[in-house]
């Protein structure tokens, strides 16, 4: 049951992944590019996690196996940080918003340079200082969001109350707070609900992508079909005066 489940869970990481790499290369939106990058760094923790990767990768490299967790735990949440920046269009509605995200991502970004430099617990306990910050500031951009009528904020607070409960619980289990109430199914389950929900919403902002081309197709045939009506009326209008006029003007006397 426990490889059915494991199956399963990656599966969905591995199918969303080549789902929108598709749409990134159809689209060639930077949105669909960090997405890709949050779902990758986010199965990758969960396979370090889960101790797949030391099994199956690095089976000799024991120092990498102890910072590379709070590596792709680092990763994850940069590239959360973009991918919210994007979906929320936090340029357009909060410039604010936009600067603390921005600042953020630098203090996120040094954390992967700490891990080469610092003990690796260090970057633990670096990281889950900033996810408070992180958290707090992504929750008042999808609000604000919200209220200017993004339609993508809904899925992004639905799948956004799933990262929260994740990176909270993965947080107290290694922090050693709530060891009992953190299980690895629990926050595999959350993370998995978390990014399903942003595909969806990435998948209808396909759709209405789609169907802005669509409606901007149509309007573009009408007015070409008008234009091509008023050159018929023009060119039968010129055939009207041609036959109306004589082919050659008489002379004018003492001219």
């Amino acid at each position: 049951n426990e490889q059915f489940f494991f199956g399963i869970f990656y599966g969905i990481f591995l199918l969303l992944i080549f789902t929108n790499v598709f749409l990134y290369f159809s689209l060639k939106e930077k949105l669909y590019f960090y997405y890709v990058l949050y779902t990758f760094a986010l199965g990758m923790y969960f396979f370090i996690f889960n101790g797949f990767a030391y099994a199956f990768f690095w089976t000799e490299s024991s120092y990498w196996n102890d910072i590379s967790n709070p590596f792709f735990m680092t990763l994850t949440l940069l590239t959360a940080i973009r991918t919210s920046i994007h979906f929320l269009k936090i340029v357009e509605y909060s410039t604010t918003i936009k600067d603390i995200l921005d600042v953020l991502s630098l203090l996120t970004l040094l954390n992967l340079i700490f891990l080469f430099i610092f003990p690796y617990k260090f970057a633990f306990y670096y990281i889950y200082i900033i996810i408070g910050p992180v958290a707090i500031t992504i929750l008042v951009g999808a609000i604000i969001s919200l209220f200017r009528k993004n339609p993508m904020a809904k899925f992004f607070l639905m799948g956004f109350s799933g990262f929260i409960i994740c990176a909270v619980f993965i947080a107290l289990n290694n922090l050693g707070i709530l060891p009992g109430y953190a299980s690895p199914d629990l926050m595999q389950i959350a993370s998995g609900v978390a990014i399903v929900l942003l595909s969806i919403g990435l998948a209808y902002r396909y759709y209405i992508l789609k169907q802005q081309n669509l409606e901007i197709e149509s309007k573009s045939i009408q007015i070409n079909a008008r234009l091509s009506r008023i050159q018929n009326e023009l060119e039968i209008s010129k055939k009207i005066h041609e036959s109306l006029l004589p082919a050659k003007l008489p002379a004018i006397k003492n001219a």
